[in-house]
């Protein structure tokens, strides 16, 4: 396997030079370059996806080998003359141009070189009464171990509401990566790298936005979706919301490295923790009162980009990241 060589061909020298910048910070790049013009020197070496603006393609298409991978940089619909050629629009995200790039490559035999180590941490976020707050401490906990290593955020529960840009909802989701375990499809690290965005320096496994969609699927398979990221991806933890009324959730349990469960006081809360309290390496998290009520009067949509407060609180008890420990000691 071996990391991508990509390339942009794009008269607008700077936009490329950009692009090429955001493209190479992902570390899933061995070679990022851009050029402004079509010239005989730039297929000097062959690469393994091109991006390359629609007035360019012509021109880049009768140079080119008939193998290469291309896709149309468009600026508008009647950009691309080749209809063969897969367009993308240009000026949105780059998480997105990224996801294109993986969804294009995964129609070819691409091996991406990602795992140098050995897997990462297992930590579950496990809530039989879900409320806002508790998906909120959640993701907050998922961004304090982003001082720690990298971090893979996936919920399950089909509960999204996460600050990504409505154009990334219309990308791939967790339910496509789950159709391609369950198809054995190749390439997957492609297909699963096409379904993950980032936002606040956080990268997510895109969560379905109907409940609906992800409702009756098996454990085995959610295993198996563990087991593909820890054996395509290279991230030190991966913090996974699962849905309490899963049949045969206590499997998905043998595999975390620790269990937390955010609780708010009230009817029947002690009862739950002595329900849950049999399972092994659960964390039970009481979440203060002044912590509800500053969730209550902020408006929903600035919860999840300002986390600052649900942080603190977690970084005060400085459990949390004990008992996780770093994704290079031994197992908790």
């Amino acid at each position: 396997m071996h990391k991508l060589a990509v390339a942009i061909c794009d008269p607008d020298e700077e936009y490329g030079k950009k692009l090429s910048h955001y493209l190479v910070q992902t570390g899933r790049l061995a070679d990022m370059v851009s050029f402004s013009r079509v010239s005989d020197e730039i297929f000097r070496e062959k690469k393994d996806l091109w991006l390359v603006h629609g007035s360019l393609l012509p021109q880049w298409q009768r140079n080119a080998s008939e193998d290469e991978s291309v896709l149309c940089l468009a600026e508008d619909e009647m950009d691309c003359a080749l209809q063969d050629v897969r367009q993308i629009y240009k000026y949105q995200s780059a998480d997105r141009i990224l996801q294109e790039m993986y969804a294009e490559l995964s129609k070819k035999s691409h091996s991406i070189q990602l795992r140098g180590k050995e897997k990462g941490k297992l930590v579950l976020l496990y809530q039989p009464w879900y409320q806002g707050i508790q998906m909120l401490a959640g993701f907050a906990l998922a961004q304090s171990l982003m001082s720690k290593g990298k971090v893979l955020y996936v919920n399950l529960r089909g509960f999204h509401g996460m600050p990504l840009q409505n154009e990334q909802w219309k990308a791939r989701d967790v339910t496509d990566v789950l159709t391609a375990i369950r198809l054995e499809s190749s390439n997957m690290e492609q297909r699963i790298l096409a379904a993950i965005v980032s936002a606040d320096g956080l990268d997510y496994l895109c969560p379905v936005s109907i409940p609906m969609q992800i409702e009756g699927t098996d454990t085995e398979d959610y295993i198996r979706l563990i087991e593909a990221i820890w054996q395509y991806l290279d991230y030190d933890y991966v913090v996974m919301e699962v849905p309490p009324e899963q049949e045969g959730i206590r499997d998905m349990f043998e595999l975390a490295d620790r269990i937390f469960c955010f609780i708010q006081k009230g009817y029947g809360s002690k009862d739950l923790v002595q329900q849950l309290g049999q399972i092994p390496r659960i964390a039970f998290r009481w979440i203060p009162e002044k912590l509800e009520s500053w969730y209550r009067e902020r408006p929903a949509e600035e919860l999840l980009t300002d986390c600052n407060r649900m942080k603190e609180w977690l970084m005060q008890q400085g459990e949390e990241e004990q008992e996780i420990g770093s994704a290079d000691d031994s197992a908790c």
